[in-house]
């Protein structure tokens, strides 16, 4: 076996072995040390934003990440409450609406039947008043004989309308 002389071992282990690993270094750091990294790089895939149509609060998400969908599959599930309360609320809404409704109807229908009540009266009246038109007038009670009247009508005088 060689045997090595002490000043060879030395210069092997303070510049060789350090050179070596300084070497073995610089490679690895050539090779895998620069790998940039992002949080907001682009993906060259298939893949589409979504937007809502309307607001809620999620409880179950139905689909995993990179997951291939079809279009109209569901993806989340929403909250029903607030929906809910929203329906019942339109529902009040209406029956409030179909209410006034049919308040204003009977009130319509209330007046056309006071019309009705009125006008029968205005007929009523009407006629009676063409009847009392027949009866023969005395002089006296013309209006164009009043400014011609010189003596005071009689003092018993029948009336024969009211």
């Amino acid at each position: 076996m060689v045997r090595l002389r002490p000043r060879t071992i030395r210069l092997l282990l303070l510049v060789v072995v350090p050179f070596l690993l300084v070497l073995v270094g610089t490679a690895a750091w050539l090779r895998g040390g620069r790998t940039v990294g992002t949080d907001n790089a682009y993906v060259k895939a298939d893949i589409a934003q979504i937007a809502p149509e309307v607001s809620g609060t999620i409880i179950e998400v139905l689909v995993s990440d990179h997951q291939q969908v079809e279009a109209g599959a569901h993806l989340v599930r929403l909250d029903p409450e607030p929906f809910r309360l929203t329906l019942e609320k339109a529902d009040a809404e209406l029956d409030n609406a179909r209410t006034a409704v049919e308040t204003a109807r009977a009130q319509w229908i209330e007046t056309g039947s006071e019309l009705a009540e009125l006008q029968s009266q205005a007929d009523y009246l009407a006629k009676q008043g063409r009847a009392n038109r027949r009866w023969p007038r005395p002089a006296w009670c013309r209006p164009a004989s009043w400014k011609r009247l010189r003596t005071p009508p009689p003092s018993r005088v029948t009336v024969l309308w009211s």
